[in-house]
């Protein structure tokens, strides 16, 4: 489930006993459900206090953090960092982490693989008989068990 390409960034004033106002950023999701993305409280609402909210906002994006922990866990930004990352018109790969580049991946498989050597593995023939290294056989059978299977058609 993915959000929405919407970011809302809305206000309310506090009253009470504490005063200031609360700065939030939400997105919706396919549902209409509201997800929230980061809240803050300043002490009023002014172009400084914004400004502090916003960049706290981008340094979220900056730190590649998200509260949802997919980002941290992946290295593939989450759904909500996406959103934020398209509104603030940034290229979403940027933000990916470089083991998932093809750059990455093209110079991981450059070089050449060396095969493991073989040469004391027992070989098992169609009848179930075994030949080590040394010309030794002897039967690949199943474990002995001390009860007999039980059949599965019987009801308990």
């Amino acid at each position: 489930m993915g959000c929405r390409p919407v970011l809302a960034i809305d206000s309310c004033h506090l009253s009470g006993p504490y005063k200031g106002a609360l700065l939030s950023a939400i997105a919706y999701d396919a549902d209409d459900g509201m997800f929230p993305l980061a809240l803050g409280v300043v002490g009023s609402e002014n172009y400084e206090d914004w400004y502090w909210f916003l960049e706290k906002l981008k340094g979220i994006l900056d730190g590649q953090e998200c509260t949802c922990l997919t980002w941290q866990m992946s290295g593939l930004p989450c759904p909500h960092v996406c959103l934020v990352i398209r509104t603030l018109r940034h290229d979403v790969y940027d933000y990916i982490d470089p083991c998932f580049k093809v750059s990455t991946q093209q110079l991981i498989y450059s070089g050449r693989f060396q095969p493991l050597p073989t040469h004391n593995m027992p070989k098992v023939c169609e009848v179930g008989l075994c030949k080590m290294a040394k010309a030794t056989y002897f039967l690949v059978s199943n474990p002995q068990v001390r009860r007999p299977p039980e059949d599965p058609t019987k009801a308990y």
